[in-house]
């Protein structure tokens, strides 16, 4: 006797976790759920989807309510009951054992014993029909697949091959995990890349800044020309020079010689850092290429064992033996031959013939919307991939010329991401549009960052921060090519 997937999709229906309270809104909805807080103005119900795996909370204005129905402690305990009764499970590839099977029903009647008049009865009656059922199999000798009943002989090729199936599919899985997972480790060793060598571009013009650095004239009022003073000062200690016939300095630009040398020290720590960074993530790569090698070569053998096992007749099931009633002739008397049983697949061809079909057609849908997508994706990719080059030529322009102020700063405008933007692990850049300027920010927390050169407040250890004075056209240009490496 074959299951009916109606009953099998009745019981999945309604084989779920009960709500305890429901609130019904004016317009007439109904919120179902657990009311978890109340206050004048409002109510706070948890609500999830039918099983409880996904929850959130939902707050709804008093004005808005309708009724509410709250959950008695007896409903609470009946509830709790039933709940605890979806631990049990019919598996449709395996057979319970007699135990088992009257465990279960005998835990379904003490239910309806206890609670007689439950909302729950028709779904309990439901399932203990369902599971004595195939306890009248089982004491046959029939075994379970794919919720079909057959011999044991029937049964194990059956299994072999789905056991097979599911080595094959576990290792194609986990290929393309990794497979993904070296795409993304090579996108970010080629922004880092990048990232590096900006940071030593830095590091060259801030050295050359205070190799040469701009010239200013600082008039001195003394008695003795050919002593003059200056005030005492590291900035002075070099590139000045005496103008005795206009009694002045002319020396290096402080400020500039300033900020010279705290760029320097900013960009030699990237570049330290990134090249750090580097060296873990070449390591990570070639991990995970040698257990893309090693799983290909697992997926090999899986794919070799299911075409073996695929290709290896399927042997002739033993056909049941009826057993024999004793006559009270003395006679013998002659017991007609039992018609041996066809094979499940034989059986059922028609339905595997149908829901192949469909397979195929829906593989084949799904195989040219892949095509059609990744199509359109190759082709976008140099126009975003143009777009992201040129943000980061911006925001490297703002970081090398625009002003760092110290503290912690708070950045309020339109966000602009370059790439991912901010990132749960402390890296990640992005462009902060206010009214009055233009920030390039620079994530930098991460746990071997150097957070004392932070000066942006983040959801974490900080970022660092410059800006220029906001200009229209640029931040027009900004926001335009944030959209087009979306």
């Amino acid at each position: 006797m074959k299951v009916s997937l109606l009953v099998l999709a009745t019981l999945l229906l309604t084989t779920s976790y009960a709500f305890p309270d429901s609130v019904t809104l004016n317009g007439g909805e109904v919120i179902q759920g657990e009311i978890v807080s109340e206050t004048d103005a409002q109510i706070a119900i948890r609500v999830s989807n039918y099983n409880k795996t996904i929850t959130s909370q939902r707050l709804i204005l008093k004005s808005d309510i309708k009724t509410v129905q709250r959950e008695s402690a007896q409903q609470k305990q009946e509830r709790q009951a039933y709940e605890a009764l979806t631990a049990l499970q019919l598996d449709p590839n395996r057979e319970l054992s007699k135990t088992e099977y009257d465990g279960g029903i005998e835990t379904f009647n003490k239910f309806l014993a206890v609670y007689p008049e439950s909302k729950f009865t028709d779904d309990i009656r439901q399932r203990i029909a369902l599971w004595k059922s195939e306890l009248s199999h089982v004491e046959k000798g029939e075994a379970k697949f794919d919720n079909q009943w057959m011999t044991p002989n029937e049964k194990k090729p059956l299994m072999d091959k789905f056991l097979k199936q599911q080595q094959v599919q576990a290792t194609a899985d986990t290929l393309q995990s990794l497979k993904q997972k070296l795409n993304s480790l090579g996108y970010q060793r080629q922004n880092l890349t990048e990232s590096i060598a900006q940071a030593e571009r830095s590091v060259k013009y801030a050295q050359n800044v205070l190799a040469n650095p701009p010239k200013i004239r600082v008039p001195v009022s003394q008695t003795t020309p050919d002593q003059p003073r200056v005030p005492a000062s590291p900035y002075y200690d070099s590139h000045k020079t005496w103008h005795s016939g206009a009694g002045e300095w002319i020396i290096g630009d402080p400020i500039v010689i300033n900020k010279a040398r705290s760029d320097l020290a900013f960009y030699q720590a990237q570049v330290n850092q990134g090249r750090q960074q580097s060296a873990a993530l070449d390591n990570s790569i070639n991990d995970t290429k040698r257990q893309i090698a090693q799983t290909e070569s697992e997926n090999r053998i899986a794919v070799a064992k299911l075409q073996e096992l695929t290709s290896t007749p399927t042997p002739k099931p033993a056909p049941i033996v009826q057993p024999t009633v004793a006559s009270v002739s003395p006679q013998p008397v002659a017991v007609a031959a039992v018609p041996e049983p066809k094979p499940w697949i034989v059986r059922n061809w028609k339905g595997l013939a149908l829901g192949g079909g469909i397979l195929l057609i829906l593989l084949i849908v799904a195989y040219q919307l892949n095509r059609v997508a990744a199509r359109v994706q190759t082709e976008a990719e140099p126009q975003r991939r143009a777009a992201r080059e040129r943000l980061r030529k911006i925001f490297d322009r703002i970081m090398v010329e625009g002003e760092r102020p110290e503290g912690m700063n708070t950045t309020d405008g339109e966000i602009i991401p370059i790439g991912k933007g901010q990132d749960a692990s402390g890296g990640g850049r992005w462009f902060v549009i206010g009214p009055d300027h233009i920030w390039a920010v620079q994530n930098n927390g991460k746990e071997d960052d150097n957070w004392a050169l932070n000066n942006v407040k983040t959801y974490g250890p900080g970022a660092i921060g410059a800006r220029i004075p906001v200009e229209a056209e640029l931040a027009d240009s900004i926001k335009t090519l944030g959209k087009a490496t979306g």
